[in-house]
């Protein structure tokens, strides 16, 4: 892009002249934003002019600048463990200081149109750190279980091309230990230390396979699950710090495109999946494709930010994991904005992978009086044994196309370009729930503690009978009665499978020991054919906020 160019400039737009209009109208929105000059940083927020831009640094900063506002926010944490660009050993501890006031985030995003980031996953971490001259040195860990760190792959790669090169094993054992270096120096980036990969030769690393509808590059660390099981101890508060809040879904899409996952049709319309039409154009936005070499390159991090670009993102490998997006329930006492805005202040929120999938949870004797209910969000201080009840019915099977009155209101030309002609167009017909799983954490005590040993996914299961109109279950936990810790209970409503874009992600070919061994991505670019919906079998799901138990004597 030329010097002082804003948006994409003239050449690329006429080369593309299909798509003028969407050019046209991201360069007007950058151009309108560009025009905008920041804020005085030293202005308080409510004193500060309506025609300039302020920005937060810090999340509690971002919080003190709305209460000065006089404002009552609901601030919602999404796509937390997406690993485009977030390192891999991140970690909430940062963010349960004091200092961030975790208190005053009421609900968190558990899926999107990005993945789902509900998952903790216990995985040997490469080891990371820098230097006082700004580079990075580290320790690749080889694969573990069910798990390939994407370094570790790197080095497969490069001992595979040294080997098919003639070179003696021993050789290529160094050209592979130095390929894992050469990538944990740069961390996300390391892709780029591999001269002439593709996205395939990364077959399945850093990804979770065996999560339901996972994120990309999946950062455990930073998922809800962690988010419930970690507890912050590096203040001088009389008690740690936590989270306590509700979940709710979204389509999470740049589009303009709410609520999205009500059909698997037209990937390319309904996910964020995108990229080049043709390969004159890829190499236009990647650069040509390098000769692959059987050695890595040493790629310094202060080089790497003098020519900061696309390539620095796995983008053409994320497309594999966008869906259609996910769906936030909120159990209001009426439909007006203020009484679905107070059932959100009170995370008596629910959260779906896409369908109308309709949940209920509750602690039945959770009152005064031990028998007075408390529904999902709740925190409430007990004692004694917890009874819950959980109720859950699946979403509508959708009709082909849209409802009739569509056409009253708007043009069949219209509807098609703003939806393809497909809507939400529900039969009579319900899903079925499979089963019912509660997920039990009870939050770190002291903060040496092992967090996979505070989770207990599942905690219990309940299969259910098939029965169209939904499925009950009642269950109590003697233990959290017995235990001297807190305890936190939320219920997970499973439906029956159904086709789903993206569901297979990388789409592997495994080996008889169960090894990906080769993959054929679902590309948003010319060469996976739009037709295709990349689909297959998935059980969509729903998940209730979390119920918080403290203890009275602990």
């Amino acid at each position: 892009m030329r010097e002082n160019q804003v948006g994409f400039p003239p050449e690329i737009i006429f080369a593309d002249a299909l798509k003028l209009n969407r050019y046209a109208g991201f360069n007007a929105f950058v151009e309108e934003v560009s025009a905008v000059e920041m804020c005085d940083e030293n202005t308080p927020s409510s004193k500060l002019p309506e025609s300039c831009t302020e920005v937060a640094a810090t999340p509690a900063e971002l919080i003190d600048k709305l209460d000065d506002q006089g404002l009552d926010p609901i601030i919602i944490p999404h796509g937390t463990t997406w690993g485009f660009y977030t390192p891999s050993g991140t970690t909430w501890k940062k963010a349960l200081q004091s200092v961030m006031k975790p208190e005053r985030f009421k609900l968190i995003e558990i899926f999107s149109g990005h993945g789902n980031a509900e998952t903790y996953r216990k995985v040997n971490l490469s080891e990371r750190k820098r230097l006082a001259n700004g580079d990075f040195i580290g320790r690749c860990v080889p694969p573990t279980g069910n798990y390939m760190p994407s370094c570790w792959r790197a080095g497969e790669i490069i001992r595979e091309r040294c080997l098919l090169s003639g070179q003696d094993a021993e050789e290529c054992e160094l050209r592979a230990v130095e390929g894992r270096d050469n990538f944990i120096g740069v961390g996300n980036a390391g892709h780029l230390t591999i001269p002439g990969v593709e996205t395939e030769d990364w077959l399945d690393s850093s990804q979770c396979k065996d999560c339901f509808l996972p994120t990309f590059n999946m950062r455990f660390g930073t998922s809800v699950q962690a988010s419930l099981a970690t507890q912050g101890f590096d203040d001088d508060s009389e008690k740690p710090n936590r989270f306590v809040w509700g979940f709710v879904g979204s389509s999470d899409n740049h589009r303009a495109r709410p609520g999205t996952g009500y059909k698997a049709y037209q990937r390319l319309l309904n996910t964020e999946s995108s990229g080049s039409v043709n390969q004159t154009w890829r190499e236009r936005i990647f650069g040509e494709t390098q000769q692959p070499i059987a050695k890595s390159t040493k790629i310094s991090p202060n080089e790497l930010l003098k020519n900061v670009n696309v390539n620095m993102l796995e983008v053409e490998r994320n497309s594999s994991f966008f869906t259609t997006g996910g769906l936030a329930g909120v159990h209001a006492k009426g439909r007006s904005r203020d009484e679905i805005w107070d059932a959100m202040q009170r995370r008596e929120t629910f959260a779906t992978s896409g369908p109308r999938i309709l949940l209920w949870f509750d602690l039945v004797n959770g009152g005064p009086e031990g028998k007075s209910e408390e529904p999902m969000g709740a925190e409430v201080t007990m004692a004694g044994t917890p009874e819950f009840r959980v109720n859950a019915v699946g979403s509508f099977v959708q009709a082909p196309g849209m409802p009739d009155f569509y056409e009253k209101g708007i043009s069949k030309q219209r509807l098609q370009k703003i939806c393809g002609g497909e809507s939400y167009n529900p039969t009579n017909e319900r899903y079925k729930i499979d089963r019912i799983e509660i997920v039990r954490i009870r939050p770190q005590t002291s903060p040496v503690q092992d967090i996979s040993r505070r989770i207990d996914d599942p905690f219990l299961v309940k299969k259910c009978d098939g029965n169209a109109d939904g499925c009950q279950f009642d269950f109590s936990d003697p233990e959290y009665a017995d235990g001297k810790t807190d305890a936190i209970y939320y219920a997970r409503a499973i439906q029956e499978a159904t086709p789903t874009i993206n569901a297979d992600n990388l789409r592997c070919e495994y080996n008889a020991e169960g090894i990906c061994v080769k993959v054929n991505p679902c590309f948003g670019d010319y060469r996976t054919d739009p037709e295709d919906n990349c689909l297959a079998p998935a059980e969509h799901r729903a998940w209730s906020s979390p119920i918080y138990l403290r203890r009275t004597d602990g």
